[in-house]
């Protein structure tokens, strides 16, 4: 009769409504809710769900639920509540909590209501008695005093209670019978639900067992107990009735639950859909002011190794995603990236000793070494680094074996490919791997010398639509500030690509506004060229026949030849016209030949040298620049050292400061110019060599002070190394 009855409750449960099994519990959450069914209205049976935390046992009882009242197509009503034990403050409060959980699961009906007050009436006067118990029947039936140590209210309803109790007492089998027979006409079914119950103290959880088996045993009452199997063994183990031993707390336990079943573990697949889940509830375009492919959040879980995957619990996902969430919240969404911010995360959550040890880490995981510039360390010593790491941490919390340390050098390397050598240089997004945003993943937020990237972003997108960036302005005032342009150079760089789709007519806007606030000495150390090089390139894009001059003449007709050449010296991606090119090309060989055969400064202190313009010379140039040299020697007209003085610099000294910079002469450039052989240095002058250093950048100065240099070449210096330990 019973497999009949069972079969006939698996044909009724219908569960399509509750949507895809993507984590395998729908299928165990229906077998189980029809053993649960088939019990009906016979003697009550107590279920157990056993699983490890954070497995899913609380989704289970969820499907139970749903499946027991939505689901089911049979005609036996069920009435469901969830037991808390945990509420009750005491032993007593706890029973009465007990009784009034099933109380409220009966029906609205006539009968419903009656076995209701049944139940309510059953537990109140249990802890009454109990209490009056404890104080000798309040001494009694309430003699000798006992009544005045009470609180009025309080007193008067115990008396009531006790007086009953005096009276006319039933036994509390009597009154048990009577309860169950209400409850079997209220014709409903009751499934308690006691979720956790290993979470409780030894005292509370033999009560609530001891309420389970015994006190509330009523027919068509039944109780589904969700536990982890060990910590409930552990639990019982501790208490006086097992007395330490594990073989007694087990034999308790079968003898509690009846129908134990045991949660199946996750299997990969389940756990990365999983993750798959969490992650795209928390990577909302709308959470993240950015779009975050399906691609991105598979390379995550790519990320994660098999065999953690494998340990991974339900709970553990969305704590992850959770963790996740917060950092990306409060550094904020577009300040990181989604797949570095979950995988930190990841590693911080499951190895907090090697998340710890990052900043140490900080030289290694960069490969910045000033010695030995390029070295990167082999696998061989972060297997190393990683082992001593965990081991010095005792706490034996992270189990080290070489699988383990094998995982988190694979993770760290998913995070810096430096450690293998390997690059991103294709980077958009502010990766853990940039040393520009390292800090911003371990202390939640935007370090005080950084910038964020939101603001650059979104002044550089205005400059791309030709506004006018107001003041103050994070870009504007930090482009020239020793501390903050690399920082703003470096983030501009990153969006160049957005470049191509603005208006060139705007782009030409930009890129003037720019070259504006850049000092000459960052225009000509070449570190802005590249931005500057894309911006010309897209404004070049608007020229046409219908303009008078193009968009790199009007940028050299208001900056200069020496700026242009700078810029344009480092092509980059989309190329400018060659024809335009062609004519800067001209107008800086012609501004060389002038430096050579003259003194183009004496006339006009912004005039282009070659010196200024040796960046943008390229071999035709240097050739053709050589054979106009060689004239000027042949024919007379100059010296070697004449023309090695357009290559030095001689700084302005002025009296009582003290001047940083130091004459200087580029001889390795005027070799391309002059080759060595032809220096001759024997014969120089003796009144051209200086007796001590001149200031002033005067073609005079100059000359002179080249003329000693190639006379007189400093030594190499010599730096005395200290010897090693070993």
């Amino acid at each position: 009769m019973a497999a009949a009855r069972q079969v006939a409750v698996n044909r009724d449960i219908e569960i399509t409504g509750l949507g895809g099994d993507r984590l395998g519990r729908t299928e165990f959450a229906r077998h189980v809710a029809a053993r649960i069914a088939a019990a009906g209205q016979g003697p009550s049976v107590v279920f157990g769900l056993a699983g490890a935390w954070g497995s899913g046992k609380s989704s289970v009882l969820n499907m139970v639920e749903e499946v027991l009242t939505v689901y089911t197509s049979n005609q036996a009503k069920w009435g469901i509540i969830k037991f808390v034990p945990w509420a009750a403050d005491d032993i007593d409060s706890l029973t009465e909590e007990f009784y009034s959980a099933i109380a409220a699961a009966m029906p609205a009906t006539d009968k419903g209501q009656a076995a209701r007050r049944k139940l309510l009436a059953l537990g109140p006067i249990g802890v009454a008695v109990g209490k009056a118990l404890v104080k000798s029947l309040a001494d009694k039936y309430l003699g000798d005093g006992a009544a005045d140590k009470m609180a009025d209210a309080a007193a008067d309803e115990l008396a009531d209670q006790l007086d009953n109790f005096k009276q006319a007492p039933d036994p509390f089998i009597v009154r048990f019978e009577k309860l169950s027979e209400a409850i079997s006409e209220a014709e409903v079914n009751i499934l308690v639900i006691v979720d956790d119950v290993d979470r409780l103290h030894s005292d509370e959880l033999l009560t609530v067992m001891k309420a389970v088996r015994l006190l509330g045993r009523f027919d068509g009452v039944h109780y589904l107990l969700s536990y982890d199997e060990e910590t409930l063994l552990d639990v019982l183990k501790s208490s006086m009735l097992a007395g330490g031993k594990t073989f007694r707390a087990r034999q308790y336990l079968e003898k509690i639950i009846q129908y134990p079943f045991v949660l199946p573990p996750l299997q990969v697949t389940h756990v990365e859909n999983q993750l798959r889940e969490a992650l795209s509830q928390i990577a909302t375009p709308q959470a993240m002011n950015q779009e975050v492919d399906s691609a991105s959040i598979e390379n995550i879980i790519d990320s994660i190794p098999d065999e953690d995957m494998r340990g991974l619990t339900i709970r553990a996902t969305k704590r992850l995603a959770a963790q996740s969430d917060i950092l990306l919240t409060l550094a904020g969404a577009e300040e990181l990236d989604f797949g570095d911010a979950v995988l930190i995360t990841y590693l911080r959550i499951c190895y907090p000793v090697v998340y710890r040890a990052l900043p140490d880490w900080r030289v290694e995981l960069f490969n910045d070494r000033t010695e030995h510039a390029g070295d990167t360390d082999t696998k061989v010593e972060w297997l190393k680094r990683i082992s001593v790491a965990i081991d010095l941490s005792g706490s034996g919390a992270e189990d080290q074996n070489s699988g383990t340390v094998e995982r988190i050098y694979g993770l760290l390397c998913r995070l810096f490919p430096q450690i293998e050598g390997k690059s991103d240089a294709a980077r958009q997004q502010p990766r853990i791997c940039d040393k520009d945003y390292f800090e911003r993943y371990l202390i939640f937020g935007i370090p005080v010398k950084d910038l964020p990237d939101s603001t650059v972003l979104s002044e550089f997108s205005d400059l791309l639509k030709g506004i006018e960036l107001s003041t103050p302005s994070v870009i504007l005032d930090n482009i020239d500030d020793p501390d903050g342009r690399g920082l703003i150079l470096r983030k501009i760089r990153r969006r160049l690509r957005e470049v191509a789709q603005a208006d060139p007519i705007s782009v030409e806007r930009a890129v003037h506004t720019l070259t504006r606030h850049l000092s000459r000495a960052n225009l000509l150390d070449g570190s802005w060229a590249e931005p500057l090089y894309v911006l010309l390139a897209r404004a070049s894009d608007g020229d046409d026949a219908t303009v008078e001059s193009s968009a790199l003449e009007r940028y050299c007709a208001e900056f200069g030849l020496v700026y242009t050449a700078a810029v344009l010296a480092h092509p980059t991606g989309h190329f400018i016209d060659s024809d335009t090119v062609d004519m800067i090309r001209d107008k800086v060989r012609q501004a060389c030949e002038a430096d050579l055969s003259g003194d183009v400064l004496s006339g006009d202190p912004n005039a282009p040298t070659i010196l200024e313009l040796s960046t943008f010379l390229d071999d035709r140039m240097w050739a053709e620049l050589s054979a106009y040299a060689q004239n000027l020697l042949q024919t007379g007209k100059a010296r070697p050292y004449e023309l090695a003085g357009r290559f030095a610099t001689v700084p302005e000294h002025t009296p009582g400061r003290i001047n940083l910079l130091k004459p200087a002469v580029a001889l390795d450039l005027f070799e391309r110019l002059v080759p060595s052989a032809q220096w001759a240095v024997a014969e120089i002058p003796e009144d051209a060599a200086l007796n001590s250093v001149p200031s002033g950048s005067s073609l005079a100065n100059r000359v002179q002070f080249a003329a000693d240099r190639m006379k007189n070449p400093p030594q190499p210096r010599i730096v005395l190394r200290r010897p090693s330990n070993s």
